[in-house]
């Protein structure tokens, strides 16, 4: 199972002046490699914890009610649509266990792929206008 980041790591890394578009997207492949292998409703927890960790642009952007993070297109106010999503799977897994069942993971992998799919795209964007 691998190992999910936690706020302190990501806080450190962040001042360790890593990337933030790279510690966000990690974040988001370790989610996404920990599903793999997650069963129980501890597990749920887990990635939920993990999802809600703050990614460094938050750090940036909170004070300023998050106006003009490079992020804001997916999980700004009102038009967070693509982390909710994601969110909203895991915790739908987490409700099925609690009634005794399980829920098939390749939607809630397929919204993770999504995401690291329009993070990528949107650090891509960032380097090309040289932000």
């Amino acid at each position: 199972m691998s190992q999910l980041m936690t706020f302190s790591e990501m806080q450190q890394r962040y001042q360790e002046r890593e990337d933030p578009f790279d510690l966000t997207i990690e974040k988001w492949l370790r989610i996404r490699s920990f599903v793999d292998t997650a069963s129980t409703l501890k597990d749920y927890q887990a990635l939920l914890q993990a999802a809600n960790v703050a990614v460094p642009f938050c750090f940036q952007y909170q004070i300023r009610a998050c106006s003009g993070c490079p992020l804001e297109s997916i999980c700004g106010r009102g038009r967070g649509e693509k982390l909710l999503r994601v969110m909203k799977r895991i915790q739908t897994h987490a409700l099925a266990i609690l009634a005794g069942n399980t829920l098939p993971k390749e939607f809630l992998i397929l919204e993770i792929n999504g995401l690291v799919t329009e993070l990528r795209k949107l650090k891509r964007e960032s380097e090309e206008r040289g932000d």
